[in-house]
């Protein structure tokens, strides 16, 4: 199996991760326990694979300590702003109700307002979310480019940990999205619309960086910045 193919396998992978993530609101009741334990869980995956494999990987590239990571701490700097931007997993672990319930002893006028911001506030999560799920995608494809780079060799293990970073909290960002419009009312169909279009921005961001690879060399240090920064985001309050 080449590398390229290897890539797809896990966008399809990554796809129907994704898909059931995004799915679950309308299957089951998750409680805040039970969202906390699978982020603590894909967080501790995240950060092994960010300190013992990327990083190690990124100063044997670079033979730059600070130079490795002078780019972990950009790649940690820039993902945490966006994610504190757009709020990311702010909202997941609440209901309908909890994203109600400080709007009590607000004057009457101001219903109408609130309800509309509520109904959109999905939006918001999504944008925030796909500019993620480009960067888990080109995560993706830097990792295989970076061990075939590093004369490994089975392509079917290239890039197996970064890859199961990406596979394992997936669903968690799909669920965040649909968690919200489903609390907003949003339709059954505009929901699974959504999702599915969702699936599709970690594999486009894989593709675009398999065809542009050769100008991205020895960025993995920066992408062990951006897992660091989902790590902390989902571990630290």
């Amino acid at each position: 199996m080449t590398p390229f193919v290897t890539i797809i396998v896990y966008c399809l992978f990554t796809i129907v991760a994704s898909l059931a993530g995004g799915w679950l609101p309308s299957l089951v009741k998750l409680n805040h326990l039970k969202r906390q334990l699978m982020m603590s869980l894909v967080s501790g995956v995240m950060l092994g694979v960010a300190l013992l494999h990327m990083l190690p990987a990124s100063l044997e590239h670079l033979q730059s300590a600070s130079l490795a990571g002078g780019a972990m701490l950009g790649g940690l700097l820039v993902m945490f702003f966006l994610l504190r931007v757009f709020h990311v997993h702010s909202h997941a672990a609440n209901d309908g109700h909890d994203c109600e319930h400080d709007h009590h002893h607000e004057p009457v006028g101001d219903d109408e307002s609130k309800s509309d911001a509520h109904q959109f506030s999905w939006i918001g999560l999504f944008v925030g979310l796909a500019i993620h799920s480009l960067l888990d995608g080109v995560a993706i494809s830097a990792s295989v480019t970076a061990e075939i780079g590093h004369g490994a060799t089975g392509a079917i293990f290239l890039g197996l940990g970064t890859f199961l970073v990406v596979f394992l909290h997936k669903p968690l960002d799909a669920l965040a999205i649909t968690s919200l419009m489903h609390a907003a009312s949003w339709s059954s169909r505009m929901r699974t619309i959504i999702n599915i279009v969702f699936s599709l921005i970690c594999p486009l961001g894989a593709v675009l960086f398999w065809f542009g690879a050769e100008q991205f060399a020895g960025e993995q240090a920066m992408l062990v910045g951006i897992a660091l920064a989902l790590v902390s985001f989902c571990v630290l309050p």
